[in-house]
């Protein structure tokens, strides 16, 4: 059976390629899916109702709430989709859920991931600079003579 994750694997273990395509198989790739489209997203429970239920761990009231960057924290009430994530999620289930709001936020944070991502990129290949510099230095003095390297070291000081 052809599947979409197979082309991007290629496993040399014999016993693991055949447990994966037995998997693949039996159809255990990807459950099916559930599709819903609707522009007016029906409302359900809210997350302080769903933690008193159990659904949810009670640290969720505190963190899942609208309106706290402007100082007006108040319950964040899911949508039917988002419900049947969690339903799905506790029968330890796959699932994607996604909820569109038009706002712009979610560009915004991938904007803001990538700039973070560069920034981290160039300090990676910065300190990978530095470290070879440093390497080359100490190939240098393990080259030189016991006393001179003595001498050498005494006179350096160490900068960041």
């Amino acid at each position: 059976m052809e599947v979409f994750p197979a082309f991007f694997t290629r496993i040399h273990a014999e016993d693991i390629r055949k447990a994966v395509d037995e998997g693949y198989d039996k159809g255990k790739c990807w459950p099916d899916p559930l599709i819903q489209l609707n522009s007016n997203y029906k409302r359900t429970a809210t997350i302080p109702e769903l933690c008193k239920d159990g659904l949810l761990h009670p640290a969720c009231e505190r963190f899942f709430m609208v309106g706290k960057p402007e100082g007006r924290a108040s319950a964040m009430t899911l949508f039917s989709h988002q419900l049947e994530a969690i339903a799905i999620a506790q029968r330890k289930e796959g699932y994607v859920v996604t909820t569109g709001t038009g706002s712009g936020k979610f560009g915004e944070v991938l904007e803001k991931t990538k700039q973070k991502l560069d920034a981290a990129s160039k300090e990676i290949d910065s300190a990978g600079v530095r470290s070879r510099a440093i390497e080359r230095q100490l190939r240098d003095v393990q080259g030189l003579p016991a006393g001179a390297s003595a001498k050498l070291l005494e006179k350096t000081t160490v900068a960041d």
